[in-house]
């Protein structure tokens, strides 16, 4: 194996999962004592998370977003809509989710990451990380000091619309 990983998750101290290069997963039942390598697509794989103790999602390079309900031992791709690379992604709850990458790309799921829309993000750069608290309220990050901000799902409607790019306000590392 000469790819490079690009992302970690354990589940606890012994079950784990790295992604990277080329699609490569690997599995360890140990604490990463030892590691099974397997392969998912071809695309570069940027990010794992888990939902819960069985759902968990990878993103990557052109649009790649994979599920698995199974604890990792089988992953379905879903489909994106776009062929932009994907950073991050994240979930608030069962139900709610947000993934983001190149191009100011932020898809949203409000039905458990079935189906993916986009959303109006305001910028080109590539977003790298989401995290929200809450289903309403989140930050994305990306280059260039980028900060988005939301109170409302990052749906538009917001009555600061000069501001407030899809419902998203972009702020920079001076302040909002």
């Amino acid at each position: 194996m000469t790819e490079s990983l690009t992302d970690v998750y354990f589940a606890n101290a012994d079950i784990g999962w790295a992604v990277g290069e080329k699609g490569l997963l690997l599995t360890t039942e140990n604490g990463g004592r030892n590691w099974a390598e397997h392969r998912i697509g071809g695309a570069t794989l940027t990010r794992i998370i888990f939902k819960n103790s069985n759902e968990g999602w990878m993103t990557g390079m052109e649009g790649t977003l994979f599920r698995t309900l199974d604890r990792g031992k089988s992953w379905q791709r879903q489909p994106t809509g776009t062929q932009a690379s994907l950073w991050d992604v994240q979930f608030v709850g069962e139900r709610w989710g947000w993934a983001v990458g190149d191009l100011g790309t932020i898809l949203y799921s409000e039905d458990s990451g079935n189906h993916w829309s986009p959303q109006m993000s305001g910028t080109s750069n590539r977003l790298t990380g989401v995290y929200f608290i809450s289903p309403t309220t989140g930050w994305v990050v990306g280059q260039g000091d980028l900060v988005l901000y939301t109170t409302t799902r990052g749906q538009a409607g917001s009555h600061e619309a000069a501001k407030n790019f899809g419902g998203l306000g972009i702020c920079s590392t001076v302040g909002c």
